[in-house]
């Protein structure tokens, strides 16, 4: 049943000009084990483009913040500026910035 109902959301990021998703099921189902776990998979990471130059983007919902993606990206690419945008507050060291979740509509403005 995981696997038929991780398919439909796929079918659903496919689709262009998507509405928003609304998952309903009884309680305890796993609902929210799913969409972590396809949120995970499928839209973790971004990349920014500004006046050609490419600036990665590594999205954190939790308190976990590993930047495992972001900093492997980093060494092979040698970005100016790397974002990652999580709870946290603004934080800017060197040439990384954390942008908090509620401020991401800004990174532009940052660069």
């Amino acid at each position: 049943m995981k696997r038929t109902l991780y398919a439909e959301l796929l079918k659903w990021k496919d689709i262009p000009n998507r509405k928003p998703l609304i998952l309903q099921k009884a309680r305890q189902v796993g609902k929210t084990y799913l969409v972590s776990e396809f949120a995970e998979n499928e839209y973790r990471d971004f990349i920014i483009e500004n006046e050609g130059k490419v600036y990665p983007l590594e999205v954190k919902s939790g308190t976990n913040l590993n930047l495992k993606s972001l900093k492997s990206y980093s060494d092979k690419f040698k970005p100016e500026l790397k974002f990652r945008a999580s709870p946290r507050n603004f934080i800017r060291s060197g040439d990384f910035i954390n942008v908090p979740l509620y401020a991401v509509s800004l990174i532009k403005g940052l660069i």
